[in-house]
């Protein structure tokens, strides 16, 4: 499994392993780097970033035994109120394949973000998800301070891949938050629709979200915000 770099090409990545359930983790250790290009930071949906374009490089490696974990880290070219300079996402977890073109997974994500002008935040994650071959995925998430406002949350995520041929496929996908704890964030749900391309060692994809918040206030300018996120990626080893 690999990650996003970004959370968005880690969505990416994540979901074309589904469609390779059998050889993901059979034969050898598997140790991946790759190097990206982000027209921005999207979290289910919430831009984190400016609209300026941000650089990636991230580092993953995957076990035969089911076991991965991953580096990424992202650099911002400028910044506003309420984004970033460089932000960080570790992970780790484990794959398990089952019968019927299924699989499960465990993982714990930890997403550390720096700013000269704004306080840093971070936040740690723990999902377990469902997978299948078909392109289909589920994951619950429990996150202790999602979008850096003491928001304990519960998270559904779903998402479906449509692969065309060897180069395209499309997919849809759809979050719904829960805060346990929240001052000023009640609910959460967000919908989103892409189109991915891949040829070599490249990939690229675009994706439009959708955005409903019922919000007391302002949370990373939700209401106002035109999500649209383009990734050109390089696999270097």
């Amino acid at each position: 499994m690999r990650t996003l770099l970004s959370i968005s090409k880690n969505a990416l990545l994540r979901s074309s392993l589904l469609t390779l359930i059998a050889q993901s983790h059979a034969f050898a250790d598997v140790l991946t780097v790759d190097a990206s290009l982000l027209s921005s930071h999207i979290s289910r949906g919430v831009k984190l970033s400016n609209n300026s374009p941000l650089a990636s490089a991230s580092l993953e490696w995957n076990s035969k035994s089911g076991l991965f974990a991953g580096l990424n880290c992202i650099a911002s070219g400028e910044q506003k109120i309420e984004s970033f300079e460089r932000a960080c996402f570790s992970y780790a977890g484990l794959f398990r394949p089952l019968e019927n073109k299924q699989a499960w997974s465990i993982e714990a994500r930890r997403y550390d973000y720096k700013s000269s002008g704004n306080a840093d935040w971070d936040n740690s994650e723990v999902s377990i998800s469902w997978h299948h071959r078909n392109g289909f995925l589920a994951s619950l998430s429990v996150s202790d301070n999602w979008l850096a406002r003491d928001t304990t949350a519960l998270a559904l995520d779903l998402s479906y891949r449509q692969i065309f041929n060897e180069r395209f496929s499309a997919v849809v996908e759809a979050a719904y938050i829960d805060p346990i704890e929240s001052g000023r964030l009640d609910s959460l749900a967000t919908a989103g629709l892409g189109l991915e391309y891949q040829r070599g060692l490249w990939s690229s994809s675009i994706k439009v979200f959708a955005v409903d918040a019922d919000i007391d206030g302002r949370l990373f300018s939700v209401q106002d915000q035109q999500n649209l996120l383009w990734t050109i990626s390089y696999q270097l080893y």
